[in-house]
């Protein structure tokens, strides 16, 4: 390593990291690596450096990153070849308005997807080297936001002086409109039942089970179960629609998520009515976490097991073959401060090597693919703080 004080200060093996450590090991390179890169950094811009600085700092599992700091959360596992290997998640933050509309991407390499819309249209599709990414969804197939108001729904084909085909859509308008309308459903159910139907849908296949059966996540419970909140008796309007949709999911093998996301849905809308609480903020920034596989993929935004990953400690790891069984620690990283490879820079010029190696450095620090970065867990909205976020997931 270029910085020899590092590798006494931090107990390093050479050449690498001495997985058969496990976690210490992991957690010591990646924090000499951020001693690391300040200098290298320094030396760029002056020639001199400070020895106690760093771009990298160990922060607690459910801590909230300072301002321009972002977090990445290390995991370890094992390898069918018994080899260990370590794996690295990073946070990002989401606007709770794009929950239902952002494309999402995953990866298995031998399970595929299998859910699918209640109107028989898959969820995922793709598949070309284990890489899926969301089936669009009708909102999608319309252009049109999720949470896009019924009147304005329905207008799209019943008020003559709108012309579809003047959106420039693509695909069958008419079949997609009909699953978020009142048209004629196709298994002969009460028409007002396939939005929220729909919702659902969309709902269970992003949200982890982990939240799911616990305390769930409803940002948005009028939009889920497609009932107007400023109608009179909206509460008793809200009950007969819990009814309606409970007789579709009651008892039916695999679907026990979607009738308990309508029971919480409902719950959350009668307390509105009721004013025991007030509506929770369409806009409100939520904490996921994302990954790559290596330098040669696209950013996942999904655990292993298709669902958005709000906490690596409870997500489904399951990578490529390896099982990452391990959280070992998370990180404090600062903004636009990484580099690819410490070994890479053989003086304090910071030009590279010819034959550059990697050894001591954090694999994908520099993951830019989702845009966004943050530091804030998803919210369970309980009412007494309206877009109250917690941070312990």
């Amino acid at each position: 390593m270029l910085f020899r004080d590092l590798v006494e200060k931090y107990n390093l093996g050479e050449p690498g990291v001495d997985l058969t450590c496990g976690c210490a090991d992991v957690v010591n390179s990646v924090l000499a690596d951020g001693v690391a890169c300040a200098r290298l950094q320094d030396l760029a811009l002056d020639g001199t450096y400070n020895k106690q600085r760093t771009t990298i700092k160990p922060i607690g599992l459910t801590a909230r990153p300072e301002t321009g700091w972002y977090k990445i959360v290390c995991v370890m596992g094992t390898e069918a070849n018994g080899d260990a290997d370590f794996h690295f998640v990073r946070q990002d933050i989401m606007d709770m308005y794009d929950l239902y509309s952002i494309t999402l991407h995953g990866y298995h390499d031998f399970n595929r997807p299998q859910s699918c819309f209640w109107f028989g249209t898959p969820l995922w599709q793709g598949g070309k080297g284990g890489f899926f990414t969301t089936t669009p969804s009708p909102y999608d197939v319309l252009g049109i936001h999720p949470f896009t108001g019924s009147r304005y729904v329905e207008s799209i084909f019943t008020d003559t002086s709108r012309d579809p085909s003047a959106y420039g859509l693509k695909g069958n308008l008419r079949a997609a409109h009909s699953y978020i309308s009142g048209a004629k459903p196709i298994d002969q159910n009460d028409p007002n039942l396939n939005r929220p139907r729909t919702n659902i849908d969309l709902h269970v296949s992003r949200i982890p089970e982990y939240i799911l059966s616990g305390k769930n996540f409803i940002p948005s419970p009028f939009w889920l179960v497609s009932v107007d909140p400023f109608v009179e008796d909206c509460a008793n309007k809200v009950r007969r629609r819990q009814q309606e949709l409970s007789r579709i999911y009651e008892g039916r093998p695999g679907y026990e998520l979607h009738k308990k996301t309508v029971d919480d849905a409902a719950k959350d809308c009668i307390d509105i009515c009721n004013k025991r609480r007030g509506m929770p903020p369409v806009h409100s920034l939520i904490g996921t976490f994302s990954e790559k596989l290596g330098f040669g993929t696209g950013a996942l935004n999904t655990d292993g097991a298709f669902k958005l990953n709000f906490d690596p400690s409870k997500a489904c790891r399951y990578r490529g073959g390896v099982h990452y069984q391990s959280v070992c620690t998370a990180f404090s990283v600062l903004h636009n401060h990484g580099v690819t490879a410490i070994s890479a820079f053989d003086r304090p010029s910071g030009r590279k090597t010819k034959n550059a190696t990697r050894q001591h450095t954090v694999d994908g620090l520099e993951m830019q693919d989702l845009a966004v970065v943050g530091d804030s867990g998803p919210p369970h909205w309980d009412g007494d703080e309206p877009g109250r976020t917690l941070d312990h997931l």
